[in-house]
């Protein structure tokens, strides 16, 4: 019981002594963006197939003010119909922004992802996990990029979630709630 009760106070300890204590001034910036995506996977056998997709981001002004371009590809293997593995590369264009005013810093994105499929009567299950590698080009100043590149690596975790809204269920050129 005692050491029950001295295990409890260690942890009550330890809990309050990680928060901190001081109040914190929230700064919030309001952006309007527009972000436009074409997504595709191609399957050209039982095992192989193809990633793709594309991306064309905005800033503030909407279309006149790009931020962010991107082109996807894979090659993606099919360990059966629910589960594909992906291998693929991703070309990054970060049009000029508040700290390379002039110029385009690009990045290069090497990425693997695990795709896994889950079916059931009333309900269809996608999810994937994805790991990107980044290098971005170093910049210099708002007209000249540096020599280099950083480094840092993302994961990343996708769920979607579909339901039918008609008694047919998941047949073709029904209804769903995704």
């Amino acid at each position: 019981m005692k050491t029950s009760k001295l295990y409890i106070s260690s942890l009550v300890l330890v809990v309050f002594s990680c928060l901190q204590l001081s109040a914190q001034t929230k700064s919030t910036t309001y952006l309007e963006q527009i972000w436009l995506g074409y997504f595709n996977q191609t399957r050209f056998s039982n095992k192989w197939g193809m990633w793709a997709d594309l991306h064309l981001r905005t800033k503030e002004d909407f279309f006149n003010d790009l931020s962010t371009g991107i082109i996807r590809l894979g090659l993606t293997y099919y360990l059966n119909d629910d589960t594909k593995l992906t291998v693929g590369y991703a070309y990054v264009n970060q049009f000029p922004a508040d700290n390379h005013k002039n110029i385009s810093q690009p990045e290069h994105r090497p990425w693997q992802q695990v795709q896994w499929h889950s079916k059931f009567p009333n309900l269809r299950l996608m999810q994937w996990f994805r790991l990107e590698e980044r290098f971005r080009r170093k910049i210099l100043n708002d007209d000249e990029l540096a020599d280099g590149y950083s480094f840092n690596y993302r994961f990343r975790y996708n769920f979607f979630a579909q339901f039918p809204l008609s008694k047919r269920k998941f047949q073709a050129n029904t209804l769903s709630f995704k």
